[in-house]
C-alpha cells in the first residue's frame, strides 16, 4: 500500500531527498559516519512515511466498504470537521 492515492508520493520523495542531502552533506562536513548519516535518514523517513502509509491504508479499505465510506467526515460534513450534518 502507498501514499499514491492521496498525491502524497511527490511529496515524500522531496522531503526524503532533502533529509538525505542535508545528512550526508553533515556528515562530510563534520567528517563522520556516512553510514550513521544514512541510518538517521532512514529511521526519520519511515517515522514520517509511515502515518501517510497508514491513512492510505485506511483510505483504500474505506472506499471498498460502501457504508463505512458513506459514515465518513467527508461525505457526511465535506471533510470540515466542526460542521454539522
Amino acid at each position: 500500500m502507498s501514499c499514491v492515492e492521496r498525491g502524497q508520493g511527490m511529496n515524500h520523495g522531496i522531503a526524503d531527498a532533502a533529509s538525505l542531502v542535508t545528512k550526508l552533506k553533515s556528515a562530510l562536513d563534520d567528517h563522520s559516519s556516512v553510514k550513521n548519516a544514512v541510518k538517521s535518514y532512514n529511521a526519520e523517513m519511515i517515522e514520517r512515511a509511515g502515518d501517510e502509509v497508514a491513512t492510505s491504508k485506511e483510505n483504500t479499505e474505506m472506499i471498498h466498504d460502501w457504508s463505512r465510506m458513506m459514515d465518513s467526515a467527508i461525505m457526511q460534513r465535506g471533510g470540515h470537521p466542526r460542521s454539522h450534518k
